[in-house]
């Protein structure tokens, strides 16, 4: 367990890496564009190659983590069908199903949920009208049944706000904004819209996780449950340390606190 968890921190730092090096590239931009000193210039455009290359390294590092899990997922969907529906007890099941019916939210019909033996997590699947939930037994086997119904009801809450349109209109806003204050064809603006795609994405997936925890905290009506799981998340020296692309524990628990 602490080897995923170390692994798990080190995306976390790749991915503030990355907005920081999108941050520090938009605004090298922007003074390479508007402020006429050469010597402005000329070292906002080394701040914008080299924190570029930061952005491109992260990123691939990023998605090369995404990858390994996708493959981990699409091996662990190879089993039967019956196996997938074995993997929760059924009480607790129709619970969760029961909780995603008052929430409006839809699930697969077939398979609600799936498991993910290595996963120390709980998800949903990306891109589909009925997804299934995805339980990762590392997290989903430390939790107690009001806390697996707490953080249910957090990824249903994902899905109820529609927060992959969320971000998509974050992406595209940030797209927008650049576009109508940047001169358009050159090579400067080409790299801060691809900045500004990155910066989208992170402001909606940030603030997106604080959203889905006050709607959690709201139909279940059990905050210390879900304030319970989010510590179970990570062990008490990682709970200052922010995700990748999630607020750290510490914060979540503090909003929490304050509903």
């Amino acid at each position: 367990m602490d080897i995923k968890r170390i692994k798990f921190g080190i995306q976390g730092k790749t991915f503030a890496r990355a907005v920081a090096g999108c941050l520090i590239s938009i605004i090298s931009g922007y003074l390479y564009l508007y402020c006429h000193i050469h010597l402005v210039q000329t070292v906002s455009l080394v701040f914008l190659w080299l924190s570029g290359l930061v952005v491109l390294s992260s990123i691939i590092r990023l998605f090369y983590y995404r990858f390994r899990q996708a493959r981990k997922m699409a091996k662990s969907s190879k089993r039967s069908q019956k196996e997938d529906a074995d993997i929760l007890p059924i009480e607790e099941k129709s619970e969760f199903i029961n909780l995603a019916n008052i929430m409006k939210v839809k699930l697969n019909d077939k398979r609600p949920f799936r498991k993910v033996e290595s996963l120390n997590n709980i998800g949903v699947e990306a891109f589909k009208l009925r997804p299934s939930v995805i339980v990762g037994m590392c997290l989903y086997e430390r939790l107690d049944s009001k806390e697996r119904l707490a953080i249910m009801a957090h990824e249903f809450a994902h899905l109820k706000m529609h927060h992959g349109l969320v971000r998509a209109g974050s992406i595209f806003m940030s797209v927008i904004i650049v576009l109508l204050t940047v001169p358009n064809g050159s090579c400067v603006s080409s790299i801060m819209i691809i900045m500004a795609l990155f910066i989208g994405f992170w402001v909606a997936s940030y603030f997106s996780e604080y959203w889905a925890d006050t709607v959690a905290v709201q139909y279940t009506n059990d905050k210390d449950s879900f304030i319970s799981a989010l510590r179970k998340l990570e062990s008490p020296e990682r709970w200052t340390v922010d995700y990748e692309s999630h607020p750290s524990i510490s914060h979540r628990v503090a909003k929490l606190s304050k509903i």
